[in-house]
């Protein structure tokens, strides 16, 4: 049972993630949907160079932020899946067991603070699945 509980947990973190990665994707061609509504801003940010370098833009480096992240969400909650569904004894390991839902503990302490409604909802039940997979699995394998 716990084993599923980690599955459906990473398959949610896992899907948000994509869905992020899709919506990057999108707003690189018609910023709509994580890009500022104000189209002058979006046009300001494809001018605006960082302070860091010269090489990109502003606009380059917030697609490649929102790629990066969603590859994170992707990874992070994929391994547990698999590591879910292919050795759920696995789980039973301190750093997996409590690693991954510290992991989503932290995204969900961002996705508060900075973010909005869906993936707050998303990212909380699948920490607490994964919690609660943590609290039935029994000792260090």
């Amino acid at each position: 049972m716990a084993s599923i509980l980690f599955a459906i947990g990473g398959a949610i973190i896992a899907l948000l993630g994509a869905l992020h990665g899709l919506y990057t994707w999108r707003d690189e061609r018609h910023p709509k949907l994580l890009a500022p509504q104000d189209p002058a801003l979006v046009e300001t940010m494809r001018t605006a160079r960082l302070g860091l370098t010269a090489q990109t833009d502003l606009w380059r480096a917030w697609i490649g932020f929102n790629y990066s992240h969603a590859l994170g969400a992707m990874i992070f909650g994929g391994s547990v899946l698999v590591v879910a569904l292919t050795a759920p004894d696995a789980l039973a390991m301190p750093a997996l067991r409590f690693g991954a839902p510290v992991i989503a503990a932290l995204y969900l302490t961002l996705s508060i603070r900075y973010w909005f409604s869906i993936p707050t909802t998303g990212i909380a039940i699948a920490l607490g699945l994964m919690s609660l997979g943590a609290a039935l699995t029994a000792g260090p394998a």
